[in-house]
């Protein structure tokens, strides 16, 4: 394959200021040889790249549903295989918390790995802390392999690309009508709708969700551009109920969690 090189460098370019505006660094050293990646890995490592911490459940219901959903077993067990094999060449880490199964991250290499192998795409920095909210992160990645088993997402931007992409947009077309807000992802429906995304799982006051649904509809509204509808998954029906007599956007969803796994075909036994 031919590289055009006035492309790479723009390509450089754009992940150079990517990056700043994060305030990392950027990865030293953009060639990677120490492990023949395929393109499985590089699918595994962009995955967790984009969307944080994930167990191998997430990633063998993302990345190896070729497997029939009868054999779960089976797709754990290469789904296991290949991330043992990353980590053990140092492109991921696991890391253990107060769950029950580890989850695994890109390091500093894997970032550089997919810098060079997909030197088209911008790809974000290594993280360095995990979230504070686990259950809270993990179930938005669950979210997002359900609306896309669904057909109903068919492109995803997460919390941290929606920070470094839009934040600067939200400042200008905001006006000061509202502080800067950040969702938990914005993805692309089948008619081409961009939809906002959030996941509730915790129980808040009926001051603190007219406060965030009217956050919520000021984004809609003052950035039609970017947003065109909002989609709430909540944790449990009593969260539910609180949030849907204040969203007042035409293009709305409000749903359970449990719900949403059960259309997306997603196995309850996985999300626990």
């Amino acid at each position: 394959m031919t590289i055009n090189s006035e492309q790479f460098k723009n390509n450089a370019e754009r992940q150079m200021s990517m990056m700043k505006e994060e305030r990392r660094e950027l990865p030293q050293g953009l060639i990677v040889r120490s492990m023949d990646l395929q393109k499985r890995d590089l699918e595994i490592l962009q995955f967790l790249n984009e969307m944080g911490p994930a167990t191998s459940q997430l990633v063998a219901a993302k990345l190896f549903d070729a497997i029939a959903i009868s054999k779960i077993n089976t797709r754990l067990r290469v789904a296991r295989r290949r991330l043992h094999l990353l980590h053990q060449s140092g492109f991921i880490k696991k890391e253990f918390c107060e769950l029950r199964n580890p989850f695994y991250l890109t390091t500093q290499k894997g970032v550089q790995a997919l810098c060079s192998h997909l030197n088209h795409c911008i790809h974000l920095s290594h993280l360095k802390n995990v979230p504070e909210d686990m259950v809270h992160s993990l179930q938005v990645i669950w979210s997002r392999i359900a609306l896309e088993n669904m057909g109903l997402a068919t492109a995803w931007r997460s919390e941290r690309r929606i920070g470094l992409e839009d934040k600067k947009d939200q400042l200008r077309q905001l006006n000061k009508i509202q502080k800067i807000y950040i969702p938990d992802g914005v993805y692309v429906r089948s008619d081409g709708a961009k939809i906002l995304f959030e996941y509730e799982h915790t129980q808040k006051s009926q001051t603190r969700i007219k406060e965030r649904s009217l956050i919520l509809t000021n984004l809609v509204v003052s950035m039609k551009t970017h947003y065109q509808g909002v989609h709430i998954v909540c944790a449990n029906e009593s969260i539910l109920a609180r949030y849907k007599p204040e969203i007042r956007i035409w293009d709305q969803k409000i749903q359970t969690f449990e719900q949403l796994m059960t259309d997306g075909g997603i196995n309850h036994v996985w999300t626990k």
